[in-house]
């Protein structure tokens, strides 16, 4: 918290902040995690340092004391100091405003009378919708991605799938939830490497993988696959094989042989992890990491499937991330890429 561990103020302040981190540090994704929770008060209490005078003498009183007007001006204040471009992100920073504020209340205390009252809050939240409106911000609703340690719980679950199956896989009799769990985690580790859309998955056909050298085409795109991966790949074909009783062009089928087209049973894996077959979450979680390496939006679009709208957002929250990052890095890496410019020699 490049603000709050910067500020030279009241301690008892700041342990407020750190106790209400630690107490949501239990989220599954992205925005319900400390990460989020802690770079939306970074920026609240940015704009308290910033433009309400906040010192070592006065948080308490500044904190009771946010009306209306000064709990506006904070959203404002996000936005333009941030280029924020999407309604959900001035969402997800209020509800952690407002959860802060009713921690401080039930643990210190510390009581601020709009948030008190759901009367007086419910027209804050109105206010703040008529003066943000002139931003122009994008209302479509937006999936929070998922945080790294999901991540990697849903790897190794997928992997406990596909390397240790509970049944036989190749059973035809009745339902086989091995096999669905199998073809599934074959399909979440793809995602999980590309950050596909759904549709883009059905599309991918037998002809698509290249066997001998482990790539996969994927929206006219030919991407290597992880060693791992390409081993699980043939095992999955090989029972592919076993299975398949007619002429399926589809890579991804069901236990009948025939193509998979149920999104539940594409992403059954998922629901025993977070409680849900909903795999936008995890394909933006992959989308950041693509951006965080400098694959362009463009070309992440044609790859993912996925529309410019759901890749800006993502864009949004890695330049979020970056915002809390050390700026002497920050200025380092910008400086290396203006210099790398052909032009930079011709000036």
């Amino acid at each position: 918290m490049k603000y709050l561990e910067n500020w030279e103020g009241s301690m008892d302040i700041l342990g407020t902040v750190y106790t209400f981190l630690v107490k949501n540090n239990e989220g599954k994704y992205f925005e319900s995690s400390s990460i989020t929770y802690r770079r939306k008060l970074n920026v609240f209490f940015e704009y308290l340092i910033n433009e309400c005078n906040l010192t070592d003498n006065n948080g308490e009183d500044i904190l009771r004391g946010m009306d209306e007007k000064k709990f506006t001006a904070s959203v404002i204040y996000y936005v333009e100091q941030y280029n924020i471009q999407f309604s959900s992100t001035v969402d997800n920073y209020l509800s952690v405003i407002y959860s802060y504020f009713r921690y401080i209340r039930d643990s210190f205390r510390i009581v601020n009378n709009i948030i008190d009252s759901e009367e007086k809050l419910k027209k804050l939240k109105g206010y703040i919708t008529s003066k943000t409106k002139e931003y122009s911000l994008i209302t479509r609703k937006q999936k929070s991605p998922i945080n790294k340690d999901v991540y990697k719980e849903w790897i190794d679950y997928c992997d406990e799938c596909i390397n240790n199956p509970k049944n036989d896989l190749i059973k035809l009799i009745g339902y086989n939830k091995a096999f669905t769990d199998f073809v599934s985690a074959i399909i979440t580790k793809l995602v999980l490497l590309t950050g596909l859309k759904i549709k883009c998955i059905k599309a991918i056909t037998l002809k698509d993988y290249d066997f001998q050298l482990n790539m996969i085409k994927l929206n006219n795109f030919w991407i290597h696959l992880p060693n791992n991966y390409a081993k699980q790949i043939r095992k999955y074909l090989e029972i592919r094989n076993s299975v398949v009783n007619q002429d399926t062009e589809s890579l991804f089928i069901n236990i009948q042989g025939k193509s998979l087209i149920s999104n539940a049973s594409m992403f059954e894996v998922l629901e025993p992890v977070i409680g849900s077959k909903e795999a936008e979450s995890v394909a933006k979680y992959v989308i950041m990491q693509q951006i965080k390496v400098g694959i362009p939006l463009g070309s992440i679009k044609k790859l993912t499937g996925f529309s410019y709208e759901t890749i800006l957002h993502c864009a949004e929250l890695v330049e979020e991330e970056c915002d809390i990052n050390d700026q002497h890095e920050i200025n380092r890496q910008l400086d290396s890429k203006l210099r790398a410019m052909a032009l930079f020699d011709k000036l």
